[in-house]
């Protein structure tokens, strides 16, 4: 459950129904989909976890958080949103040399202090909130996206990776939308979603594999269908009809015309047997 909703009402199960609806009733669509985590993480896990389980096709939305975490986090781009105080608890309670680590116990109010401290050096670090730290925040994005390209040359299966929706992107708020974050938040979010689109832009125009779908996904909530911001980059239930509808017709459309003469029949064919073969269960 998230927000009430079931595994059918989110964005992953309603893309399952979708694909089984359109294509075959083999489709299965599994969320590997991590709190909080940002692009760069996104990247790692495909690499270290998902690629074991050998998928048919692989599907990443994102951006939001890499705009909004280091905002409001570890400031650091393409760290963790929680790095600050991990580091903290490894670097207080673990440490050999920190005397003060087994004096002063597991007090819960001292080790909030601690990590919002380093969290304090760590934005005088990089400037936090200046002109270069938000083109940090943009290149590591770009960056991660760089990974992607690469990614999909390593592999034989489509890779769809799609800019995720954010408020600040829908032409029309509702007042509730408008006050989900402040002014200059939501000003910087527009910056760096700006910045987000034209790396997007450049990497299309580049020699990319055939096998990889760039999908500029951040206004669909105004240009394809309806749906209500709970949050920055959270939406309702028709929000998530409305993002599930948008990413199966791209999963299809692109099958389509990588099939024979691109006709609905052979897209449909294609996926028919490819969720014909055996699931691959990789034991760990």
């Amino acid at each position: 459950m998230l927000d009430g909703a079931s595994w059918q009402d989110l964005v992953p199960g309603r893309l399952q129904d979708l694909l089984r609806a359109t294509c075959s009733d083999r489709v299965r669509v599994f969320n590997f989909g991590v709190v909080s985590s940002c692009t760069e993480q996104m990247c790692a896990l495909i690499w270290t976890r998902l690629l074991d389980l050998d998928p048919d096709v692989l599907i990443v939305l994102s951006g939001g958080t890499d705009a909004f975490l280091p905002l409001t986090f570890d400031p650091r781009p393409g760290y963790p949103y929680n790095a600050f105080l991990i580091e903290y608890l490894y670097a207080h309670y673990f440490s050999e040399t920190n005397d003060r680590s087994w004096q002063s116990g597991l007090d819960y109010d001292g080790v909030i202090d601690g990590a919002f401290d380093l969290l304090r050096q760590s934005r005088q670090r990089v400037d936090y909130g200046s002109p270069d730290w938000e083109a940090s925040v943009a290149r590591s994005y770009e960056a991660s996206l760089r990974k992607f390209v690469r990614l999909a040359r390593a592999v034989d299966i489509p890779v769809f990776y799609a800019l995720e929706p954010i408020v600040v992107r829908k032409r029309s708020l509702e007042p509730a939308e408008a006050s989900l974050a402040s002014p200059g938040t939501l000003a910087y979010l527009t910056r760096l979603y700006d910045r987000f689109e034209a790396a997007l832009t450049d990497l299309r125009v580049r020699s990319l594999p055939g096998n990889l779908h760039l999908i500029d996904a951040s206004r669909v909530l105004t240009d394809v269908g309806p749906g209500l911001f709970t949050n920055v980059v959270h939406y309702d239930g028709a929000g998530r009809a409305t993002v599930s509808q948008f990413l199966a017709d791209n999963v299809f459309d692109a099958v389509r015309r990588c099939s024979d003469g691109g006709r609905r029949g052979d897209a449909t064919a294609w996926f028919r047997s490819v969720f014909r073969r055996p699931l691959l269960r990789t034991a760990r």
